[in-house]
Formats: structure tokens, sequence, C-alpha cells
């Protein structure tokens, strides 16, 4: 059980830095 609760947050956590870098690199392409 616990090992599909962290696995799920990696998977969020992962998610978000992808989020993160897609914004800075849209930021950057504007800049």
């Amino acid at each position: 059980m616990a090992q599909i609760v962290l696995f799920h947050s990696a998977l969020g956590l992962n998610d978000g830095m992808h989020r993160i870098a897609g914004v800075f690199s849209e930021a950057g392409h504007t800049v």
C-alpha cells in the first residue's frame, strides 16, 4: 500500500516538474 502511495506522489512530483519546466521554457522563448 505504502509503495503505491509513494509511486503516485513520485508521478505527481514528476508531472509538476515537467509543467514548471514547460512554463520556464515558454517564458524563455517569449523573452
